[in-house]
This record gives structure tokens, C-alpha cells and sequence, in this order.
């Protein structure tokens, strides 16, 4: 029986091979006489035997078997062949030809170029730098956790972290030093969560940022996840290498957990990132009273100015709530920036203020919903020199005036009260015209509700370049989003 591809004829009863050809006997590497002592489930690897009678039974009803088999060699080495079988009469007898078409090679690539497929897509999902999720892997499980979580209602927590002084690494040290940081941040953190049940995943999130997503605990488990995070990292240091010296590493951490802190992903993370901001530097009402507490102690006259603050958030309910908002986001942009502590302490206090001047401002002009008459536009106009010449009145507030007389200028020049162009406006008063427009684009006010978060980022975005200062639009822009994304 000669054909230049392995043929056998066997018995659809028993199984049992009944004529093989030479290419079938070489293939395989038995003899003839071992061949013709083999059934068919002889010639599949070992558990499979219920797959030869599938296919038997396929064969029986006139059906083509599918795809490619594995076959066994002698030597126990797999042979993978497409089978062509046809029913005919063998010495009297029905019985069925079997023709083999080796495609193992072809297997064998398909199998390879899964395998790479698999690696890419395990990559996509990994972190090169610390082996740890990255921020899409993150998010993608985030998304499916919770929407589990709002099927059954199992508690949701997620944990930001921050290293404090990264920045410092990189500048001092060099990027290799600073990669090497967050290696050795990620496994420790590896090795603080290597126990937890619950963990579902954890991620470098960011630069220098990580994330913890933790389910199916209680809600009172979920508080304390923080918390050991915290103390993982408590009284961390690196040694550069030539150095004698340790550099200690702080970490700021930011929880928030579901339902408590809202329906779905994004008020989870947003919850979770200002968390991490007021730890990180500071911000929202608690933390600005912690500042007008120290500055009411050291600085006199701040008592004063303070109360004129509170005066004019009397004659319109959104001052002191926009200020603290202002704080928040004017540290942030600080912070992308890279400004120094002595900086931001000025951008903070310059924040409380920067309204200050309003209080010249008459009741009806501040309260009226509608469009202003060129007139009260002109009026309201006057608060940022009125509120730089009150400040301006109490010793150790100079650092505060810049930003409150400039916070309405424009990077065109169009702005006000002196229409400075670029540059000419300090840095300071730029980073705080951002955070002051996005704080009063999004936030409610008694006759008009907030808009969202990303249009109103959308907005500074159409800005940059005209109203406002492009590169600080563009920092804060990117943090903001790193929180709705």
C-alpha cells in the first residue's frame, strides 16, 4: 500500500489497525508487525481515549473529524496530523482508510506564535519596571470588580501611594537610582500584601505612585489596608550606591472604599487621590484650618485678614469654600512643577487670601446671577489691588501679594488690573489662575450648578496659550485626569 503520506486501514469496531503502509510504519517507528498490533487508542496519547471514540463516531455518521490530532510515537513524541478518513470493503469486511497529513512544523508555529501572543498580552498588563500591574490592568479590574461589587454588593477599597521626595532621587542621584527606588518600593509592598486573600491587585499606578485594590473583605478590614501600607513603608531608606549615608523615603496614602465614598470608579479614585493629596500636602477645609491655626499664631494681623475672608463668604456663600479649593489645586500644580516647600507655603497662604479684596465689592454685584453691566464689572475688577493692599499691610504675607494682585491676568495681556502678557506675570499668580478658574467652572453655586470635571478641564485646555498659562494648564490637566481615568 504505497502513498507518499501515512496511510492505515482499521476496524470501526474494534479499533484495531488491519494494513499500514510504509510511510505510516516509518512515521511512527514501530515495525509493521507492532503496527498492526496497535488499536487506535494506542495511537493517541495516554486520556484521550474518549476522544478516538468521538471520532470514531463522527466518522461512523459520515462526519469529518476536526481540526488537527495529536498522535504518540513509539518513543512517546508527539506527531500532530490532519485525518482524511474513507469507509471501503477490506477483505470482506467494512473497514476504514485512514490518510495522515503531518503538520506538526505548521502545530508547532501556531503554538509558538500563541505563546508570543500570550507574553505580549501578559506584558500589556505589566509594569517592565517593577513587574507590578500597570495603570491599565489596574483600571480594567477595578472596572469589573465593581461592577461585581454593584451586583452583590461585597465591599471595594483601593489604596493610593505616593513617595514624597522621588523627585529628589532622580535630580540628585540620576534616573538609574530613582529606578531602582521603586523596585525596591514594589517589593515591599509585594511582600506586605503576599498574604492577603483579598488582593486583587496591585499596581504602579504612576511615576512614583502605587495602588492596592483589595475586595471581599469587611468593611471594617478594609479600613485598616491603609494603614498597614503605611506601616510597611514607615522608616524606609535607600542607600545610593557609593554613598555612606541612607536617604530616608516618605510615602503619603490616600483609602477610600465602596459604597462609603461612592457608586462606581471614578468617585472611588477621586475619593482615594484627594485623600492622598491632603495627606501628601495638604488641602480641603480641615487642612486649611490647620494653616489659618498656625498663621492666627506666628503671623499678626492674619486674625484680621482671616476675618475679612469670613465677611465676604457671608455676603456670598462660596469665598471661603472656593479659597480652600484654590489651595487644593494650586498645590497641585505646584507640586507637578516641582516648586520648593518655602513655595508652596506661599502658594497656600496666598490661596486663603486671594479674595480678600471682595469685600469691596457691593452685596448685590457679588450675589447677582446674571451677566454684569460694564460698570459692576468694573467694580469687581478693583478686588485683586484691594485685597494685595491689605496683605500688603501685614509683615510676612509679601510672598502672598504676587499671586493675589496678578491671579486675574491673562497670558494674552487681556487680563487685569494691568494686562500682563506671558511671563511678565509671576509664576505663582499663573499656577493660581488655573486653580482658580477650574474651582469656579466646577463648583455649585446658589444659582447655577458646577459643571463636570472634564469639561471643565476641556475648557482650560481651549485656554492654554490665551487665558492662561499653557504649561500649567498642562500639568494640572494631566493630574487631574490621572484621578477620572
Amino acid at each position: 500500500m504505497f502513498h507518499p503520506q501515512p496511510m492505515w486501514v482499521y476496524d470501526p469496531q474494534t479499533l484495531r489497525v488491519l494494513e499500514v503502509n510504509e510511510m505510516a510504519v516509518a512515521s511512527y517507528g514501530y515495525s509493521r508487525q507492532e503496527f498492526l498490533n496497535l488499536t487506535l487508542e494506542d495511537i493517541r496519547p495516554p486520556g484521550e481515549e474518549a476522544a478516538v471514540r468521538q471520532t470514531v463516531l463522527r466518522l461512523a455518521q459520515g462526519r469529518s473529524p476536526n481540526g488537527a490530532w495529536r498522535h504518540r510515537r513509539k518513543d512517546g513524541s508527539i506527531l500532530w496530523v490532519d485525518v482524511s478518513s474513507n469507509g471501503i470493503n477490506y477483505q470482506g469486511r467494512a473497514a476504514r482508510l485512514v490518510s495522515l497529513y503531518d503538520v506538526t512544523m505548521y502545530k508547532a508555529m501556531e503554538l509558538e506564535r500563541e505563546q508570543l501572543l500570550s507574553e505580549a498580552i501578559e506584558r500589556a498588563d505589566y509594569d517592565a519596571l517593577t513587574g507590578l500591574c500597570n495603570h491599565r490592568a489596574f483600571h480594567d479590574r477595578l472596572k469589573g470588580i465593581v461592577e461585581r461589587h454593584i451586583r452583590h454588593g461585597d465591599p471595594v477599597g483601593v489604596v493610593l501611594m505616593d513617595l514624597n521626595n522621588f523627585r529628589f532621587f532622580n535630580d540628585v542621584y540620576g534616573h538609574t537610582v530613582g529606578d531602582d527606588v521603586l523596585r525596591q518600593i514594589a517589593r515591599l509592598l509585594q511582600g506586605a500584601t503576599a498574604s492577603s486573600g483579598d488582593l486583587s491587585a496591585l499596581a504602579r499606578f504612576g511615576g512614583d505612585e502605587f495602588a492596592v485594590l483589595v475586595q471581599g473583605n469587611t468593611v471594617s478590614e478594609m479600613e485598616q489596608v491603609g494603614e498597614r501600607m503605611r506601616d510597611v513603608l514607615t522608616g524606609v531608606s535607600y542607600r545610593p550606591p557609593g554613598y555612606e549615608q541612607d536617604v530616608p523615603m516618605t510615602f503619603s496614602v490616600g483609602t477610600a472604599k465602596l459604597p462609603d465614598d461612592g457608586p462606581g470608579t471614578l468617585e472611588l479614585l477621586a475619593a482615594a487621590d484627594f485623600r492622598l493629596a491632603r495627606d501628601k500636602f495638604g488641602g480641603g477645609a480641615e487642612d486649611a484650618e490647620h494653616l489659618r491655626d498656625r498663621l492666627a499664631r506666628s503671623v499678626d494681623g492674619f486674625t484680621m485678614l482671616d476675618a475679612l475672608v469670613t465677611a465676604v463668604d457671608n455676603k456670598d456663600r462660596y469665598t471661603r469654600r472656593h479659597s480652600e479649593d484654590v489651595m487644593t489645586y494650586s498645590l497641585q500644580i505646584a507640586r507637578e512643577l516641582g516648586l520648593d516647600e518655602r513655595a508652596q507655603y506661599q502658594v497656600q497662604v496666598a490661596a486663603l487670601l486671594h479674595d480678600v479684596g471682595k469685600i469691596g465689592v457691593p452685596d448685590a454685584i457679588l450675589r447677582k446671577p446674571g451677566k454684569l453691566t460694564d460698570d459692576e464689572y468694573q467694580a469687581v475688577k478693583q478686588h485683586p489691588m484691594m485685597g494685595a493692599m491689605m496683605i500688603g499691610s501685614v509683615p510676612g504675607f509679601e510672598g502672598a501679594l504676587d499671586a493675589t494682585r496678578h491671579h486675574h491676568e491673562r497670558w494674552d495681556g487681556e487680563g487685569y488690573p494691568f494686562g500682563l502678557c506671558g511671563e511678565e506675570t509671576p509664576l505663582v499668580a499663573r499656577l493660581m489662575a488655573v486653580a482658580d478658574a477650574y474651582s469656579a467652572m466646577t463648583t455649585d453655586r446658589p444659582y447655577r450648578k458646577g459643571m463636570s470635571q472634564e469639561r471643565a478641564l476641556q475648557i482650560l485646555e481651549e485656554g492654554a496659550g490665551a487665558q492662561w498659562d499653557p504649561h500649567c494648564v498642562a500639568v494640572f490637566v494631566q493630574a487631574r485626569r490621572r484621578m477620572l481615568t
